[in-house]
């Protein structure tokens, strides 16, 4: 896919009180040792499809179909599961309010308007239980979601340097200046599969990409995690995460 078919769409974040922090109910000092290397995606022979952000800037909604196909594909005996091209549509039009061949409304969404939508609504039959928000700064709380929850939701700001990398990275002692200034080049989903002490991957644009630790901590602004049927086995809660006390507080947000 040549750079001018790399289609992004992420709002600037937007904020609600009510969101409920990943940090109150997962207790770090509870659970087994994490593994020093993650991934998720590293028996998916297939392609994870584009699911039209090559034309749209549905990036966010894209994820959510990236999510599950991780979370299908990483289930004991399961298989991975594709949500279709037009059931992303229909959550772009829901969550961002495209209308299929005008492009005017080709406009974006934002992440916390979608986690709500997975949650209530979902993409192509597939709802998630609950969602938490994570400091992207937090790394110790990073990996412990990416392993225990099957995939980062994430938000990037994307700058113009990420255009030219294989593996996208920062520049040389920090800068964000010129073509490493945040969100020189736009706002991106992707859905975070990978981690390992310096590196980690992404699913985007139908693709794995590369990309160092301090891009990272540099660029991403939002990360989101989700409780899903599809990840869990046999609706079972997992050790050292309060699941209970997740879903009793999500209650009391929602109503």
């Amino acid at each position: 896919m040549s750079l001018m078919q790399r289609k992004l769409g992420c709002d600037p974040k937007v904020t609600d009180e009510r969101t409920l922090q990943l940090a109150n109910y997962l207790r770090l000092d509870k659970l087994p040792v994490i593994p020093n290397a993650i991934d998720w995606g590293a028996t998916q022979g297939k392609s994870w499809g584009v699911m039209r952000n090559d034309e749209l800037g549905c990036c966010v909604l894209a994820g959510l179909g990236h999510l599950v196909q991780l979370w299908t594909h990483n289930r004991p005996n399961g298989r991975m599961l594709t949500v279709s091209d037009d059931e992303v549509v229909k959550a772009y039009h829901d969550v961002g309010g495209y209308v299929p061949g005008r492009s005017d409304t080709d406009r974006g969404a934002n992440m916390l308007k979608a986690c709500k939508y997975m949650c209530k609504t979902g993409v192509g039959g597939h709802k998630a239980l609950a969602f938490a928000e994570i400091d992207p700064t937090h790394e110790a709380m990073s990996r412990a979601a990416l392993w225990l929850f099957g995939g980062l939701f994430d938000a990037y700001d994307l700058p113009i340097s990420a255009q030219s990398q294989d593996t996208w990275d920062s520049a040389p002692g920090g800068s964000d200046t010129g073509d490493y200034k945040p969100r020189s080049w736009g706002g991106h989903a992707v859905v975070t599969m990978r981690q390992d002490r310096d590196t980690s991957a992404c699913v985007t644009w139908g693709y794995v990409q590369p990309m160092t630790e301090r891009f990272q901590k540099q660029y991403c602004r939002e990360r989101y995690v989700f409780l899903s049927e599809d990840w869990l086995t046999n609706g079972e809660s997992i050790a050292g995460f309060d699941k209970k006390a997740l879903l009793a507080d999500l209650q009391r947000v929602t109503r």
